[in-house]
């Protein structure tokens, strides 16, 4: 199938009967807000909109638990804000590719060496950019991992 701007799926669909935010995601426990706690002066220094409350900024439930299973571990003494300035500097600022998809915008970090996360230390994460909903203005950068 053919990428498809949101007017041509529309055209070709109708009107969603309903749609599903990254607010409601991150509120059911599928995504993990990155402005808030551990996260939030790297997610500040990573995206200073989120200062203003203009970006909400979060990772897939996936992510989360690679960056948690990386600070549990006994021999690295790595720490949540580390560990996320890894991927939100080293992965997403050296991009590898970008694509406009969907009305999303997405791009691939360059693979990111994160230790503490067992045999496999080298991650590629996906990040995109779309907007948070119909009546939230705001724009959202989801990061997820590239399997």
């Amino acid at each position: 199938m053919p990428n498809l701007t949101m007017d041509e799926m529309i055209e070709l669909y109708g009107e969603p009967i309903s749609t599903y935010s990254i607010l409601q995601s991150i509120e059911d426990g599928y995504h993990v807000d990155a402005n808030q706690g551990d996260f939030k002066s790297v997610t500040n220094d990573l995206c200073p909109s989120t200062v203003n409350d203009k970006m909400v900024v979060a990772m897939t439930r996936e992510v989360y638990e690679l960056v948690k299973k990386a600070v549990d571990h006994p021999k690295w003494h790595n720490d949540y804000a580390g560990v996320w300035w890894d991927i939100g500097f080293m992965g997403g600022a050296n991009k590898c590719g970008t694509r406009l998809q969907n009305d999303q915008l997405e791009w691939y970090g360059m693979k990111t060496i994160i230790t503490g996360t067992g045999r496999k230390r080298l991650h590629q994460f996906k990040f995109t950019l779309e907007g948070v909903s119909e009546t939230d203005n705001r724009i959202a950068l989801i990061v997820s991992l590239v399997k």
